[in-house]
């Protein structure tokens, strides 16, 4: 696996039943298994969630844009570190956030759904 960028990234899946070849879905087990003997590989640890999956996998493939889908709204310029606290993101993710150069963005799809925060 070593620390290069494959030229087709096995962890992703798409193209079939007639979506786009350039719209893929991450299979988090694999990219997980591939990354793991690359330098900042994530931890094993209950510290990482899907948001620093994410931002690991937006770091290695270097993403334009890093999207977190979350069930609460993170106000525009919290940082990461706060949101952490807050339990908005994992522990771990401040960690990624700081290594990536694109944008992270941050889309309460709860209330994108108009299904109200039913915490």
């Amino acid at each position: 696996m070593g620390g290069r960028l494959p030229q087709q990234p096995r962890p992703f899946r798409g193209g079939e039943g007639g979506v786009s070849a350039r719209i893929g879905v991450l299979d988090c087990f694999a990219f997980a298994l591939e990354d793991e003997g690359r330098p900042g590989a994530l931890p094993h640890s209950w510290s990482v969630t899907t948001d620093s999956i994410a931002a690991r996998a937006a770091l290695v493939f270097r993403a334009e844009r890093l999207i977190l889908l979350k069930s609460v709204d993170v106000s525009p310029g919290t940082s990461w570190d706060v949101a952490a606290v807050n339990g908005w993101v994992d522990t771990h993710f401040p960690q990624i956030a700081q290594a990536l150069t694109c944008p992270i963005d941050v889309v309460n799809f709860r209330s994108r759904l108009g299904a109200g925060d039913r915490s």
